[in-house]
């Protein structure tokens, strides 16, 4: 067992040590470059779904996920410089409920950036973990809303937000937009026919820079006071 402890240390210390090479390659945009990413992109969502354009944001330091799988892919491929984590507090959009929205700032190789919508409120799941389970948490969802109501068929099902509700003592720290080693907790909640539905995430960290997840279907629930 230590060998094999031994051996996941130091194939992750390689890992990193190359993340960490690819990450210093390209740093940061500048605070005003990811505002007039983030705002172009409000703008577009706006204009397509008829959602909020807020009339300011204020942004938290962006945070590099170079070791998120879809991002590293991209760096190793040569189609991407790196990408980053973005939240962005969205100032007069208090109708639409949690004013935190996430962002994945894209940076192209010929340096173009997109600031590309990831879910709104908090979660420690990077855009890879997250593209790869929010399949499994709406399908949990829909199957609760059916139950509910026969007549649901899905059609408008979307992601309403996500919190993160609980961590074990030994979760490790963000590096580089993975986490590995620990387990937490995240509810997602998505809207559809006329609810909103919370679905319970489980995530523990796999030490390659994934995560194992669960959905407890038994405790999948209509979110209390909420309607979509």
């Amino acid at each position: 067992m230590c060998a094999l402890a031994t051996g996941a240390a130091a194939q992750n210390a390689q890992v990193l040590a190359k993340i960490r090479q690819l990450d210093a390659a390209a740093p940061a945009p500048s605070a005003e470059a990811i505002e007039k990413a983030v705002m172009e992109t409000a703008a577009a969502m706006t204009e397509a779904n008829g959602t909020c354009m807020p009339a300011a944001i204020s942004l938290e330091p962006a945070t590099p996920i170079t070791g998120a799988r879809v991002v590293l892919q991209g760096v190793l491929s040569g189609e991407l410089r790196n990408g980053w984590n973005v939240y962005a507090i969205y100032d007069g959009c208090e109708a639409e409920g949690d004013p935190v929205r996430r962002f994945a700032l894209i940076e192209f190789a010929d340096g173009t950036k997109r600031a590309l919508p990831v879910n709104t409120g908090r979660s420690y799941a990077n855009p890879s973990i997250m593209r790869d389970t929010s399949p499994q948490a709406a399908l949990g969802a829909m199957v609760f809303a059916k139950r509910e109501d026969e007549g649901c068929d899905a059609s408008d099902m979307d992601m309403a937000g996500s919190r993160i509700e609980g961590e074990s003592e030994d979760l490790g720290p963000d590096l580089f937009g993975v986490r590995y080693t620990g387990s937490w907790r995240e509810v997602w909640s998505f809207s559809v026919c006329g609810r909103v539905i919370d679905v319970p995430v489980d995530f523990r960290a796999d030490g390659d820079g994934g995560a194992y997840t669960n959905i407890p279907g038994e405790e999948i629930a209509e979110a209390a006071g909420e309607e979509a």
